[in-house]
C-alpha cells in the first residue's frame, strides 16, 4: 500500500458515514455477546483481523480460534500478521492445525458450536451474492434452526461494511495484513479465499524454492507430508 492509497483510506475513516458503520458493529456484537458464551473465528485475512480488533474492543479475552494449515506461508505471511497482532493485542488465541482449506468441513470435525453456541465471522454481504442473500434474509445476528449447529448462532458484525471500510478501519487502527493484497493485485475488496485461488503452479514453484533457502527444514518437513505441492 503506497503513501497514496493509505492516505485515502484514512480520510475515508473520518467520514460521518463510516464512523456510523463502525458503532453500529459494536451495538451488534455488544447484543451478540449476551446471547451465549463465544468465540471469534479468525483467517488472518482483512476483514476477519478488523473484526477481531472490533470484538476485543468490548472483550479483549474473547476465545479466538484460527484455523492453520502447513501450506498456507506460500499463500502468505500468516505467521508475521498473526505474530505481530498477537504482540499488540494479546488474543485469547487457539490455532487448529487441520489439513485442507474448505471451514465447513472443519468446523463439522471439531464441533466448536457445542463450547462456544455463538461463533463471530468475519462475512459481509459484498464479498459474493449467496452471502449478500444470508445476511439480507437472517440479519447480522442469526440462530441456526436446523442441522448440525440447530439452536446455535452466527454474527457477522461487518456483514453490510465495504471493503473501503474494512481498510478505511485497517489503516486507521494500523492493524497488520497479508502482504499479498499488495503484492498479488490491485483488488482491495477480494478475500483470502480468493488469494488461495489465484495461486498459479509457477507463483507456488517460486515461494518453495525461496522456502528452501529461507527455511530448509520446514521445506523438507513439506515435501515429506505433502508431496502433491512440489510435482
Amino acid at each position: 500500500m503506497d503513501d497514496a492509497e493509505r492516505l485515502m483510506f484514512l480520510a475515508w475513516s473520518k467520514r460521518p458515514q463510516f464512523n456510523e458503520k463502525v458503532n453500529q458493529s459494536l451495538d451488534v456484537i455488544e447484543q451478540a455477546l449476551a446471547i451465549a458464551p463465544a468465540y471469534v473465528a479468525c483467517s488472518w485475512g482483512k476483514d476477519s483481523i478488523s473484526m477481531l480488533h472490533l470484538v476485543q474492543q468490548l472483550k479483549p479475552d474473547i476465545p479466538v480460534i484460527s484455523f492453520g494449515h502447513p501450506e498456507r506461508e506460500l499463500i502468505s505471511n500468516y505467521a508475521d500478521v498473526e505474530q505481530r497482532y498477537c504482540h499488540a493485542y494479546s488474543p485469547s488465541l487457539t490455532t487448529l492445525i487441520m489439513q485442507g482449506d474448505h471451514v465447513p468441513d472443519k468446523l463439522r470435525r471439531t464441533e466448536l458450536w457445542k463450547t462456544y453456541p455463538l461463533a463471530f465471522v468475519g462475512l459481509r454481504r459484498e464479498e459474493s451474492d449467496k452471502r449478500a442473500v444470508s445476511i439480507s434474509k437472517y440479519g447480522l445476528i442469526h440462530q441456526f434452526t436446523s442441522g448440525l449447529r440447530q439452536g446455535t448462532w452466527r454474527c457477522c458484525p461487518l456483514g453490510w461494511w465495504g471493503w473501503k471500510d474494512v481498510w478505511a478501519y485497517i489503516v486507521a487502527n494500523n492493524l497488520p495484513y497479508l502482504d499479498a493484497y499488495d503484492l498479488q493485485s490491485k483488488d482491495r475488496g477480494r478475500t483470502t479465499d480468493h488469494l488461495s485461488k489465484t495461486v498459479t503452479k509457477t507463483w507456488q514453484q517460486r515461494r518453495l524454492s525461496g522456502l528452501l533457502k529461507s527455511s530448509p527444514d520446514y521445506y523438507h518437513y513439506l515435501k515429506e507430508h505433502y508431496p502433491e505441492m512440489f510435482y
